[in-house]
């Protein structure tokens, strides 16, 4: 739907109480996962790791 990013960024903070909270924004190209190393070498010289990683 497009909106994960802007829902992550809106609403979630770490910390252990109000007064320790830090806000973790969170970057496009964290929709995605990387690829494990041992899977892109199965898959062919040369395979593209997804962006931002």
């Amino acid at each position: 739907m497009g909106v994960l990013v802007s829902q992550v960024n809106k609403y979630h903070t770490f910390g252990s109480a109000s007064t320790n909270e830090k806000v973790f924004p969170m970057q496009d190209f964290q929709v995605r996962w990387p690829i494990p190393q041992d899977q892109i070498d199965l898959m062919a010289p040369n395979f593209p790791q997804n962006p931002g990683y």
